[in-house]
């Protein structure tokens, strides 16, 4: 946590499709396969400066296609093979909560966590101190550019023709950290 008064300036990240390939509802760790430069590129944001965050709608726990600890699992892989790089991610959000449930406990017409809608990033933004004029949002969905407008940070669509490192490094936010 950023305990001073100074601001951070943040990466958001969406998971699927802009940290691992998307293969839809990607729940089990062994199935976890990176997007081109997507770990070097969590590292080169750490280096230069930024906090590094994963804001993600999960709805494959709410559809019971995989668990909340399976979840958790892929996320400890991301991490352990990010440290390997010596990259770091300092905070996660995820919403497993969807109209299309199975589980009752994860039912919500709209969830103020799930992007569109910018829960997981209000919640960042107060708990680091983000700077929102040097952040931004990457993410490969529609829902991510909208959530990131919704609290006046940058939104960028990832579509996959550059590899992601390659992407960040043409970041104009990036480019002048």
């Amino acid at each position: 946590m950023n305990s001073n008064s100074e601001t951070v300036s943040a990466a958001f990240l969406d998971r699927d499709g802009v940290i691992n390939i998307d293969y839809g509802h990607v729940g089990d760790k062994d199935k976890l396969d990176y997007i081109e430069g997507a770990l070097d590129s969590i590292k080169f944001l750490k280096y230069a400066g930024f906090k590094v965050f994963i804001v993600t709608n999960q709805a494959g726990i709410a559809k019971n296609i995989y668990t909340v600890e399976q979840f958790e699992g892929c996320m400890e892989k991301i991490k352990r093979d990010l440290a390997v790089l010596g990259g770091k991610i300092d905070d996660i959000r995820f919403c497993p909560y969807h109209k299309d449930a199975v589980i009752d406990k994860y039912y919500h017409p709209n969830h103020p966590c799930r992007k569109p809608n910018p829960g997981m990033l209000i919640d960042l933004i107060k708990k680091w101190r983000v700077d929102k004029k040097n952040s931004f949002l990457i993410g490969n969905n529609e829902s991510d550019v909208i959530a990131a407008n919704k609290v006046n940070i940058k939104g960028y669509l990832y579509d996959g023709s550059l590899s992601m490192l390659d992407f960040v490094k043409s970041l104009p936010e990036v480019i002048h950290s």
